[in-house]
């Protein structure tokens, strides 16, 4: 009985000594962001976090990039997007990289931020501005 709860646990051990090494890099605040790509608005291009884009309502944001944890694992991606200062939508991204895409219907200024978590550690965000203004 006691074979069968040690093989139990072992995947349990494993899962968590792999997390307790997987950091942000050599502080919670270290910048291991990789540089953006944008593909909307056109033309593609390559960006830094704190980039300001300027867009017009009813137009898209599609960028993509990626934190790089150390520890031999990946990064998973929370965004925060708020409209003038408050909550707009939340969502979470378990993959490699960030791919993040949205239609902005309605003018205001924009800030999104996206936490990544290396393991169970919070690390540096990257945050983009956006004003989106009425076009004629």
């Amino acid at each position: 009985m006691s074979k069968i709860l040690l093989l139990l646990l072992i995947p349990i051990l494993v899962a968590t000594s792999a997390q307790a090494q997987c950091k942000c890099g050599s502080s919670s605040t270290a910048n291991n962001w990789s540089t953006f790509t944008v593909f909307v608005p056109l033309p593609t291009s390559t960006v830094k976090c704190g980039h300001q884009f300027k867009i017009c309502a009813g137009d898209s944001l599609a960028l993509k990039g990626k934190f790089n944890c150390t520890g031999g694992c990946n990064a998973y991606y929370k965004t925060v997007l708020k409209k003038d200062g408050i909550i707009v939508a939340e969502a979470g991204y378990e993959m490699a990289e960030i791919f993040y895409q949205k239609r902005f219907t309605t003018a205001g200024k924009y800030e999104l931020t996206i936490n990544p978590v290396c393991g169970a550690n919070l690390c540096r965000p990257c945050i983009f501005y956006v004003t989106v203004v009425k076009c004629v």
